[in-house]
């Protein structure tokens, strides 16, 4: 399975969660806060700040001690087009063949991220938001079919490049506009 890997200096953290947090508040529902769109692996890590409105700090905070977080890149599949987070709609397939990538409305696409010393390490992933029945919710990191090359341009959106000055002094560090 596919694992984007970022250095953790060469990647805007920060503009990442702004950007993640901006697309919750479109897909939001009135009876959702922000924080339940960020689901978390590990029960015994715990949550940093505002539990209810976490700071790109707070997450990263949790990331360090060492947490792994299920971000939604596209919203649960209703059969209209889904809305992801980089700003694009997916219409999926109303009629399936065995091949198609299909999930539905108790599941939701995106990838569990995790921070080793030097990295940021996402896979794709679908999480199971849970249902009347005894299932409980759960991720499952796996293929997310046409889903995966949309998420990699919009993690490589986050990317930072160094360019050297003609001086040859300190790098500067700018993020780099996505393909």
């Amino acid at each position: 399975m596919i694992t984007w890997k970022f250095d953790k200096a060469g990647f805007d953290f920060q503009d990442f969660v702004k950007s993640m947090l901006a697309h919750f508040k479109r897909i939001a529902t009135t009876d959702m806060v922000l924080s339940e769109y960020i689901w978390r692996e590990k029960d015994n890590v715990a949550k940093r700040g505002n539990p209810e409105t976490p700071t790109w700090k707070d997450l990263l905070a949790e990331l360090e001690d060492g947490q792994q977080l299920f971000f939604p890149f596209a919203e649960p599949n209703e059969g209209r087009p889904v809305r992801c987070a980089d700003g694009t709609r997916v219409q999926l397939a109303s009629y399936p063949s065995a091949t198609d990538f299909t999930y539905d409305e108790n599941e939701v696409v995106g990838f569990a991220v995790t921070l080793t010393r030097t990295r940021y390490e996402f896979q794709p992933a679908l999480y199971f938001i849970g249902n009347e029945t005894d299932r409980v919710p759960s991720m499952e990191k796996l293929p997310v079919g046409l889903f995966e090359d949309k998420i990699a341009d919009f993690l490589n959106a986050f990317k930072r490049e160094k360019s050297m000055s003609a001086e040859d002094t300190r790098p500067e560090t700018r993020k780099m506009k996505p393909l």
